[in-house]
């Protein structure tokens, strides 16, 4: 009795560790398929997406789960050990990814549920383990073993490369479309700068004020240019991508205007107005406005925008309310405008995400077009130092060197 209990006990946990195979692997492999078919052409990468890989090996691992959830004897009943495989290359990725060995690793959350599928996968085959079934079928069958890992290759591969020729087809464009390079064509101007005076590489990063990774992003990449040999060469241009519903334009109004009653909005706002007061003064108030999400409440106020501001050095009287940054956040037009064309520019450019942005080479004191690589999420070092290698002839060893500082 207590064996029959204990066997139908192994056999559920095998199947609901299989569902849990099975949806992982599908939201891998659309979240994959996503992110490859929103690289657009002006988003150049440097090597292999690692998209393309968790594409092909989630989606195999997705369909031998399903079919073998639904005939156990399939390939001599050693299915599951396919899926163990396909699943634990697919960590590999995720841990090559989180290391930065991959030159353009997936998202977090891929890279999170790629983990997670692996560890369903173990779970999947523990039954057999510890009945050591998996030693019996493969001496009874030895000729399964060779068409189960066929299988399991050949599903990957197929995948694989059919996620990689739609990630090409939708690099290449379509129709009559005329593919912008944002580089020289209209990246519009920014004001808040930190970093080279002359450098030969620009960072043009489009940051949400709200958002934890663009904190996290900000904070690496300030921290890598106050080193050599960034401080020397790399120049930081911030951009504003508030991501707010409803977007940051008001309504109804004759002229640009901010929404300055959301959070972001305000925070974009400050940041452009302590630089025009104070020039110089911008990137700090960003990071005053970034660390804002530490507080105990953290909401970009304008309380909070004001005291923050005076706390870096500007000299305004928080109290009086036509302070001039006060002033200036709310009717400055240029400055609202200003904030405005960076989101346009954003959303012109299917950014759906953030932190965002591009590097530029420079070549005789302007931006060069053949020389643009972008970026989506937090960056590791190796990746920035790849990227900022590729646009510029810095060595990549005193990159390496400068961003693990």
């Amino acid at each position: 009795m207590s064996r029959a209990i204990g066997t139908a006990v192994a056999a559920l946990r095998h199947s609901l560790a299989g569902l849990l195979v099975v949806l992982l692997s599908a939201v891998i492999f659309i979240a994959s398929l996503r992110d490859l078919l929103g690289i657009l052409a002006i988003e150049p990468y440097f090597g292999l997406p690692s998209a393309i890989l968790m594409t092909g090996l989630a989606g195999a691992a997705c369909l031998l789960a399903i079919v073998t959830l639904r005939r156990a004897s399939i390939f001599g009943g050693l299915a599951p050990l396919a899926v163990l495989g396909l699943s634990i290359l697919g960590g590999l990725v995720a841990v090559a990814d989180l290391v930065g060995l991959t030159p353009c690793a997936s998202g977090p959350a891929v890279t999170i549920l790629g983990l997670g599928q692996a560890g369903a996968a173990l779970l999947f085959v523990s039954p057999g383990i510890r009945r050591g079934r998996w030693r019996a079928l493969r001496a009874r069958f030895p000729a399964s073993w060779a068409n189960a890992i066929f299988a399991a290759a050949v599903l990957a591969i197929g995948l694989g490369g059919a996620s990689a020729l739609l990630h090409q087809a939708s690099r290449g464009g379509g129709g009559n479309e005329v593919v912008e390079r944002p580089a020289i064509l209209d990246l519009p101007a920014a004001s808040v700068l930190f970093g080279a005076a002359e450098p030969t590489v620009v960072a043009a990063y489009f940051l949400d004020l709200s958002c934890d990774d663009c904190r996290s992003e900000f904070r690496r990449i300030t921290s890598a240019l106050r080193e050599f040999p960034l401080s020397e060469s790399l120049q930081l241009r911030f951009y504003h991508y508030p991501r707010v519903n409803g977007g940051c334009a008001a309504q109804g109004e004759g002229r640009a205007q901010l929404r300055i009653d959301e959070g972001a909005c305000l925070g974009a706002a400050a940041v452009e107005c302590v630089e025009l007061l104070a020039p110089g003064l911008g990137i700090r108030m960003a990071g005053e406005v970034f660390d804002f999400q530490r507080q105990p409440n953290p909401a970009i106020t304008t309380e909070a925008v004001l005291e923050s501001a005076s706390a870096i050095g500007l000299q305004i009287d928080t109290k009086n309310p036509s302070n001039s940054l006060s002033r200036c956040i709310m009717g400055n037009w240029a400055v609202h405008e200003r904030v405005l064309s960076h989101i346009n520019f954003a959303r012109r450019h299917g950014v759906d995400e953030t932190p965002h942005g591009y590097f530029v080479g420079v070549r005789d004191g302007r931006l060069d077009p053949e020389h643009v690589e972008a970026f989506r999420g937090v960056l590791s070092p190796a990746i920035r130092a790849r990227k900022i290698t590729s646009v510029s002839q810095i060595s990549r060893s005193a990159l390496a060197g400068g961003s693990a500082r």
